[in-house]
């Protein structure tokens, strides 16, 4: 009976943060299945609450919501205070990782659909392959995402990143096309 008891409460917990909208599992934080990596927007057309109020809804266009992200981007790195050696050098270490990272993803796509193809022809040992190379492939991305931060590292000064209070994570950021898009117009002006 106490055991009927406690799984009625487990799930009664856990229906209860589903429907709250439990914030932990909201996509904007999330991070993305495949590195770790945290999906900040997908910047489609959304719904916003006008004010807190009723359902005054507005809605903000693709165009606006890039905007918003850059904005917030360009905020996290002022946050830095970086000199302008800092930032061109930071600018240069994320050029270098989303190069390379995007070479990776472009593999990692196309070995995807390969390990769909060999499921779908139930070619169990190409698939098997494909599969170890797929994790292979998703750790040379997570080591490229580890060499980034150790440069960063190199870069950034202790006070800076007491500055940054948590946020290392957002670095990120930079490695996304808006991210860098901001960073780029930083570093050369």
């Amino acid at each position: 009976m106490k055991r009927f008891l406690v799984v009625i409460l487990v799930l009664t917990a856990a229906m209860g943060l589903f429907a709250a909208g439990y914030r932990g599992f909201n996509r904007a934080y999330c991070p993305a299945p495949q590195y770790g990596v945290p999906v900040l927007n997908e910047f489609r057309m959304r719904a916003e609450r006008g004010f807190g109020h009723g359902l005054g809804l507005r809605f903000r266009d693709e165009e606006q919501l890039k905007l918003a992200f850059k904005t917030k981007v360009a905020e996290v790195i002022n946050q830095l205070d970086l000199n302008d050696e800092q930032l061109k050098e930071l600018y240069e270490v994320a050029k270098e990782a989303k190069e390379k990272i995007d070479t990776l993803e472009e593999k990692l796509v196309q070995l995807r659909e390969e390990y769909y193809n060999a499921l779908v022809k139930r070619d169990t040992k190409t698939a098997e392959d494909l599969k170890d190379q797929l994790w292979d492939l998703k750790d040379e991305i997570s080591d490229t995402y580890r060499d980034f931060v150790k440069k960063v590292d190199d870069i950034i000064t202790v006070d800076q990143y007491r500055r940054f209070r948590g946020l290392e994570k957002a670095l990120f950021v930079l490695l996304t096309n808006e991210g860098f898009e901001v960073l780029e117009d930083m570093a050369q002006e």
